[in-house]
């Protein structure tokens, strides 16, 4: 987050060099992963200074799952016609509790 500064930077990196050297030296540890979504889903970013980009990494490691509900959610259409469609009031809000 460049909002955090260098030091979160580093952090970060360092955090991900961790977690991709686990998956990358004992891959049989992990049962599986999934990533709901394709591949134009990973943002074309790296994991950190000297780590690989997402977009290669995510495939290599991953099942991409699509999409659960079937469709990419751009599809739905207008954002006020889906809520009416789904009976909700012009304003009301929605909270899952």
């Amino acid at each position: 987050m460049p909002c955090g500064g260098e030091r979160e930077a580093y952090l970060t990196t360092d955090y991900n060099a961790e977690m991709i050297g686990q998956v990358e030296t004992h891959p049989s540890v992990r049962h599986r992963a999934i990533f709901v979504g394709s591949v134009e889903d990973v943002i074309p970013r790296w994991f950190g200074e000297g780590l690989p980009a997402m977009r290669d990494w995510v495939p290599r490691h991953f099942d991409l799952f699509g999409y659960i509900i079937g469709e990419h959610p751009q599809t739905f259409g207008d954002r006020k016609d889906l809520r009416h469609q789904l009976g909700y009031l012009d304003g009301e809000r929605a909270f899952a509790s």
